[in-house]
């Protein structure tokens, strides 16, 4: 093993709700896989005088999709602060900050989701596994070198 090239120096959840459906409207039944719609929102910023110093947010909203059952809404905001490791080329820092910076935000959330969701009525709920590799692939019209805001809406499997 070996340390990966990006560092989570720290991140803080900055936003988080999370409602149980009101049971009369809700399925007893546990979620059902691909019964949930989420989307993501990512934005990135690269330090002005440090460009291996970035900052990520990560903005997640989950709602039954009316295909299963799904107990509950979920919107929350994420903020990361990462580092680039200096063995990293420059032409690399960018993707490597849009795939991996928001998927490790993205594994935070699953586990605060899970965690208080296991004290609510319908019992624990996990995020979807989602990627964001798709975002080095096909950037979004627009963006810049600095900052590079994008939305999608991944499916669940």
């Amino acid at each position: 093993m070996k340390p990966s090239p990006l560092q989570l120096k720290t991140y803080f959840l900055t936003e988080l709700t999370v409602k149980a459906i009101p049971l009369d409207t809700a399925a007893p039944a546990p979620p059902v896989p691909g019964a949930v719609s989420f989307s993501t929102k990512v934005h990135h910023a690269q330090n002005k005088t440090n460009p291996r110093d970035w900052r990520v947010g990560l903005r997640i909203s989950c709602q039954p999709d009316g295909k299963g059952h799904c107990p509950y809404l979920v919107d929350m905001e994420l903020l990361g602060f990462f580092e680039v490791a200096q063995a990293v080329k420059e032409e690399m820092i960018k993707p490597l900050i849009m795939a991996n910076a928001p998927a490790l935000l993205y594994g935070a959330a699953r586990e605060l989701v899970l965690l208080v969701t296991g004290r609510a009525p319908y019992g624990p709920f996990l995020l979807p596994a989602a990627t964001f590799v798709d975002e080095v692939a096909a950037p979004k019209p627009g963006a810049t070198a600095g900052r590079s805001p994008d939305a999608r809406t991944p499916t669940a499997k």
